[in-house]
């Protein structure tokens, strides 16, 4: 048994809350069931994960919708990068790291509309930076995913550019989950 939800575009897959199968707790007044080690870990669980990535994948082919976002959150180590990582396609931009002018930059170099999806494996680095660039970013992968635009504020003339939506597809451990859960949901 898991939680999840859908807030806008974005889906999201809440992380274990105890050690007990079912039991059900709240994060931040989010539902949260948790999941013991050993089913996080089971090969079935895997393949239910696999086969929710590739619906979220598949959204981007439904005409004249937004694809959907997608966050795996779970404790280090136990697959979740490698899993989002074993998707590669041309639709698809990988980074390991992102942050707004990054975000500009990917938008920039496809001006034909061909990426659907940013690849960001594990957020926490990006979240781990300071808070008005971690800030800024969020705001801008949110902006990217509901309507496709990239705002920046530097010294650049041009401020703002515009691809169609893309969708997201990262992960973050529990901890980062819970300390900014809040306001990703504050913010839509």
């Amino acid at each position: 048994m898991s939680s999840g939800g859908r807030t806008g575009n974005f889906a999201f897959f809440v992380p274990p809350c105890s050690n007990e199968v079912g039991v059900e707790k709240q994060v931040d007044n989010l539902p949260c069931y948790g999941l013991s080690s050993v089913a996080m870990s089971d090969l079935f669980r895997l393949e239910l994960l696999k086969e929710i990535v590739e619906t979220v994948l598949w959204t981007s082919q439904v005409k004249g919708e937004i694809p959907i976002s997608i966050m795996l959150v779970g404790p280090s180590g136990i697959g979740k990068s490698k899993l989002l990582s074993s998707y590669q396609e041309p639709q698809i931009h990988p980074t390991d790291n992102i942050s707004s002018s990054g975000i500009w930059d990917i938008v920039q170099r496809d001006p034909k509309n061909d990426l659907r999806f940013i690849l960001l494996p594990d957020i926490n680095p990006t979240l781990s930076r300071k808070p008005s660039t971690a800030v800024a970013t969020v705001s801008n992968l949110l902006s990217l995913t509901a309507d496709g635009t990239v705002r920046i504020d530097d010294a650049r003339e041009q401020k703002t550019c515009s691809h169609i939506p893309m969708g997201l597809l990262t992960a973050c451990t529990p901890e980062i989950y819970e300390k900014n859960a809040r306001k990703w949901f504050a913010l839509g």
